[in-house]
């Protein structure tokens, strides 16, 4: 912002922060209207270079005070009382002042003359300021940082960062190096990421373009895309790229995945092993390795051996083996027998987990160890026990105590629940010894009878 005359600093044109120094070391007084210039006729600058203040004792003053403060009539008739500075002089209507009585008043900083103190009592204006209707002096806004709103010339948005506008939310010129964003705020910038110089302004690249030199030309292409012919294209997906060089080439991964052999990302699947950035294969029939030559598991039917894998036994039928002895899992349906190799659960075995349990001793078919189901021959449920049949009954398997289900081959089931021969006068029926009729010593059912007992006869049929 350019200052007034003598001015170190100012709020605006016509009044001053601070006054400049003269050629004698000291500065320009420090005037009460905020201007800088020089005292008048009988006056003396004080010697303060911090203060700078007109002081003394008017000589054009016909009565003054003793402490020379006020001037209360002029020896000169053709003066008037300049009340500010205590003295008399010559009133300059044309430059700033007007006459009120015997006095020469300051007019309002923003007129050149006016008719009285206030800020619309402006006859003309000073240079820089425009007269309006009201009578108010006002900036003319042909200076940089203002513009015109109505009949306001108010201050460019600050935050924009505009040299002119033309309102207080668009730039319309900017400092050199910077440029109109007009994609954005319309605002003065340095053109960022993403956007290219046309002239005064910054214009957005197309999208997914993170640098171009124009619409039609990207030079980097925003992750995920990679330019071809200035054109940013979507990397392939089957790639998992972060960003790609083409169609087939992954230049870097997202967090997480690494490189493959074939310029792909990925996680580093089983049978791989980080390297830097990179998946490598682990060694042959290794399932997991914290480097090429340091296995920590291997495939299935191999086992870990001082960092190597070695085939399971292959007649144990393992799925996986601790060794060339011990299954530790098996295939579908098959489970680890007592004798460390993969198969069907044997009869007095039940499943658990993945192993064959042996069921309680005499026990046949059991759901768990305590849970028997079908006892062993010679012996019958009860509860959850397998107990012995009673050995008297002659039984192969008995219901109870007292009772046989089923004999050995010649045996059968007689009335008393015992397993023997059938004697005569009883007849074989299924697994049971079953009595002829009365006076029947052979037969062969119920109701046909071979041979009488004496004293007995067959009768004819008809």
């Amino acid at each position: 912002m350019q200052c007034g005359q003598y001015c170190e600093g100012c709020t605006n044109y016509y009044q001053c922060n601070d006054c400049i120094k003269k050629e004698n070391i000291r500065r320009y007084e420090y005037l009460y209207d905020k201007t800088c210039g020089t005292c008048n006729d009988g006056l003396f600058v004080s010697f303060s270079i911090v203060t700078n203040k007109c002081q003394g004792k008017s000589n054009k003053c016909k009565d003054i005070s003793d402490d020379g403060r006020v001037c209360k009539s002029c020896k000169d008739s053709s003066l008037f009382i300049n009340e500010e500075l205590a003295t008399c002089q010559k009133c300059d209507t044309n430059n700033g002042w007007y006459i009120s009585d015997k006095y020469c008043r300051r007019c309002p900083y923003q007129c050149l003359s006016c008719k009285g103190p206030n800020p619309n009592d402006c006859i003309t204006c000073r240079d820089r300021l425009l007269k309006h209707d009201d009578g108010r002096c006002e900036l003319k806004c042909d200076q940089d940082g203002f513009y015109i709103e109505g009949s306001k010339c108010l201050p460019c948005n600050p935050e924009l960062n505009c040299q002119k506008c033309n309102n207080s939310i668009s730039c319309t010129k900017c400092n050199s190096g910077l440029f109109i964003q007009s994609d954005i705020n319309n605002g003065c910038d340095i053109c960022q990421d993403g956007f290219f110089i046309s002239g005064n302004y910054c214009k957005r690249c197309k999208e997914n373009c993170y640098k171009c030199k124009d619409l039609n030309n990207c030079e980097k292409c925003a992750d995920g895309f990679f330019s071809k012919n200035g054109i940013c294209t979507l990397c392939p997906k089957d790639l998992k790229c972060k960003t790609c060089s083409d169609e087939i080439t992954c230049t870097s991964c997202n967090s997480g995945e690494y490189f493959y052999s074939n310029n792909t990302c990925d996680t580093c699947k089983e049978e791989y092993q980080i390297d830097g950035i990179l998946c490598k294969n682990c060694k042959q029939n290794c399932l997991k390795c914290s480097s090429k030559d340091a296995c920590s598991q291997c495939t299935n039917r191999y086992f870990l051996k001082s960092g190597n894998c070695e085939a399971c036994n292959p007649s144990l039928n393992c799925l996986t083996c601790s060794d060339q002895l011990s299954c530790t899992s098996c295939t579908k349906d098959k489970y680890i027998n007592p004798d460390g190799q993969c198969d069907f659960c044997r009869e007095g075995y039940f499943i658990e987990n993945q192993f064959c349990k042996k069921c309680s001793d005499n026990c046949q078919k059991c759901s768990s160890v305590s849970q028997c189901i079908q006892c062993s021959q010679g012996y019958f449920l009860k509860g959850n026990v397998c107990k012995q049949c009673t050995p008297q009954m002659n039984c192969l398997t008995c219901i109870n105590e007292n009772s046989c289900e089923s004999c050995e081959p010649g045996k059968f089931i007689q009335k008393d629940g015992k397993c023997d021969k059938c004697e005569q006068g009883y007849y074989i029926e299924n697994k049971y010894c079953r009595q002829c009729k009365i006076g029947c010593s052979i037969c062969t059912s119920y109701f046909k009878c071979d041979q009488c007992m004496p004293q007995f006869y067959k009768l004819k049929t008809v």
